[in-house]
């Protein structure tokens, strides 16, 4: 009953309910939306965006500045961009990020649409 209340609490506290996840990720997205909003974070770097499943996210808790997304795969790119195409406060890149300028074959996991790192 505990956990109930808390998730009512959060739910009226922030005025939107986090995404749609059991009552960890529920907590997890309404303690980021406190650290965002308490330190005043005006851009979150989204680094291997996929096709913006976290960027998604951060909208649905109320995050409204900038987010740069970085994905490498053309298709989940062209996904993403497509999603993102009306937000003004994001950015897409289609490369990879890491420690060195470079350019390097990118090998994509066929089994698997979430992940290729």
């Amino acid at each position: 009953m505990k956990k109930l209340n808390n998730i009512i609490k959060y739910g009226f506290r922030y005025g939107n309910l986090a995404p749609r996840q059991e009552l960890g990720g529920f907590l997890e997205w309404s303690m980021l939306r406190e650290v965002l909003r308490d330190f005043e974070i005006n851009c979150v770097l989204d680094v291997g965006a996929n096709v913006g499943q976290f960027a998604k996210n951060l909208r649905r808790i109320g995050y409204q500045d900038y987010i740069c997304s970085f994905e490498p795969t053309r298709e989940a790119f062209l996904s993403l961009t497509s999603t993102f195409s009306k937000d003004q406060k994001w950015f897409g890149y289609n490369y990879a990020l890491g420690s060195k300028d470079m350019t390097q074959i990118f090998h994509v996991a066929t089994e698997s649409t979430a992940m290729s790192s």
